[in-house]
């Protein structure tokens, strides 16, 4: 190994959709643990309901490897499940500051047809929940 520590920081970090909703932690590791040393894994948990959201994270510990898991895994399904997988690099935290720029118009191409197939794309849906305001009394 020997590589420097923190290299690239979230290139190495796949994001996770459509898992079913008993998937844990220990599957998604157990699934993306053939392509790659992983050194973190997360499932996202709906705080009110206590289910899994069927959305994770697994971070490798190189861009290769996380690619092979994207190629490998991306519009598989698992079990019943009637929704594949889909899998793709996690955008970084400095990736997203520097989208949020002055580029309004993008992403509004066509805001007339809107619904036109809009949702079915994968890509061009935010999956962050808008932002709850914190209440201090829970």
């Amino acid at each position: 190994g020997g590589g420097s520590p923190g290299f690239g920081g979230g290139q190495a970090n796949v994001y996770v959709a459509h898992l079913p909703k008993l998937f844990s932690r220990a599957d998604l590791e157990r699934l993306f643990s053939h392509h790659g040393t992983i050194t973190e894994a997360k499932i996202l948990f709906d705080q009110a309901t206590g289910e899994s959201r069927g959305v994770g994270f697994v971070r490798f510990e190189s861009r290769d490897q996380a690619q092979q898991a994207i190629t490998a895994l991306h519009s598989v399904r698992l079990g019943e499940s009637d929704a594949a997988l889909t899998v793709k690099f996690s955008d970084s935290r400095e990736e997203k500051q520097r989208k949020r720029g002055p580029t309004y118009g993008m992403g509004g191409v066509g805001s007339g047809g809107f619904s036109r197939g809009y949702r079915y794309n994968p890509i061009a849906m935010p999956y962050m929940e808008p932002h709850q305001p914190h209440n201090p009394y829970m």
